[in-house]
């Protein structure tokens, strides 16, 4: 009974996981006790028995996952970020070219070259903006074998126009594989 009331809850030892994980997690158990807090009795544990929780525990293949989610929504978050940069690229574009427009017709630029250089390079780049926004979006959320099937498709429609088609490498599938560890090969 005696070793019962001297044994770490684990929610102590979870919360000592978290110190190590959010303080770059230190290699050493020296380290790690220095960063951990003192449980409900104001006692910490030793290093051999922090060295036998990080392992026994899985501490690091647990940050390696937490690490690997953390990355996926990163990504997500930069591809929707790029999405709404275009989306508003394609929105000053839009502008600009209405502008460009209504100044031609009703104004005129210093020459009618420069109205419709003006003119042409604003719609050319809307053409190129527009849409992109949503494309990058459907492709975040795909996973790597809709994804493959869109390539697909689009490859046999490239080559029944006769446009170039590019070659492209396997990549791991992280929202369908994210715990998991594969080797890419090249």
């Amino acid at each position: 009974m005696a070793n019962r009331k001297l044994a770490y809850t684990d929610d102590y030892k979870n919360k000592c996981f978290i110190e190590w994980y959010t303080n770059k997690r230190p290699s050493s158990p020296a380290k790690t006790r220095e960063i951990i807090p003192m449980d409900e009795k104001g006692r910490k544990p030793n290093y051999p028995m922090l060295s036998r929780w990080m392992k026994e525990l899985e501490w690091n293949e647990r940050a390696d996952e937490m690490d690997a989610k953390a990355m996926i929504l990163v990504e997500d978050v930069l591809v929707n970020q790029k999405a709404e940069m275009l989306k508003r690229q394609a929105m000053d574009a839009f502008v600009l070219a209405n502008a460009a427009r209504e100044h031609l017709l009703n104004s005129g630029f210093d020459s009618s070259a420069s109205a419709v250089n003006a003119y042409f390079k604003a719609t050319e780049e809307e053409r190129l903006t527009h849409g992109l926004d949503d494309f990058f979006k459907k492709v975040a959320e795909m996973s790597n074998s809709e994804l493959e099937q869109e390539i697909i498709k689009m490859t046999r429609r490239a080559e029944d126009s006769g446009t170039l088609v590019l070659e492209a490498e396997e990549i791991e599938d992280k929202k369908e594989n994210n715990s998991e560890k594969t080797d890419m090969t090249d």
